[in-house]
């Protein structure tokens, strides 16, 4: 036979004929892999992208949480304890400039934290009501030698921090509306 008369298939065709025949397979194995990165993001540093480690989290959440508890109302009597909220929002990669990069930073995160904090008043006709007072703190976390860095809030070194790194998003500081989660 002649090589003209039988052609025989190339490689990319081959390819794309076994594709055809085994797409649903190839659907479920590429599933699978979405399926796994998604899942182990939160414990391969590599993965997490803007992800702050979930040790971080906590940490920002416990320094920025209030509870109030064991406030008497009438003798023998005690409010119901009542503990503020706190939500880490609009996480996004910042970045990392030459100057940050000899201290030895190698990752920064930017992130807004939504805090509702209660406290008593005795202002109001109930002698014990529970009033919410809510802001919103713009903050960067700063991954320094190996270890994650938090800052304390203060206006002017977060608004820094936060042209320093390149926060895609704007800055904010200051008092938030509706903040009753009740």
């Amino acid at each position: 036979m002649n090589d003209l008369e039988d052609p025989k298939p190339g490689m990319a065709r081959r390819i794309a004929s076994w594709a055809r025949d085994h797409t649903r397979a190839i659907l479920l194995v590429a599933g699978f892999l979405i399926l796994a990165l998604w899942a182990l993001r939160g414990y391969i540093p590599a993965l997490g992208g803007s992800r702050l480690p979930p040790s971080i989290v906590d940490k920002i959440e416990r320094g920025y949480r209030v509870c109030i508890m064991d406030i008497v109302i009438w003798p023998g009597e005690t409010r119901q304890p009542s503990c503020g909220e706190v939500r880490i929002v609009l996480q996004s990669a910042g970045i990392v400039g030459e100057v940050a990069k000899a201290t030895g930073i190698t990752r920064a995160v930017c992130y807004k934290v939504d805090i509702s904090t209660p406290y008593w008043t005795t202002e109001r006709t109930t002698r014990h009501e529970v009033v919410w007072h809510g802001r919103r703190v713009s903050k960067v976390a700063v991954l320094q030698s190996g270890g994650w860095l938090i800052f304390p809030d203060t206006d002017e070194g977060d608004s820094a921090r936060w042209a320093g790194f390149a926060c895609p998003l704007p800055y904010e500081a200051g008092a938030m509306q509706d903040v009753n989660p009740g």
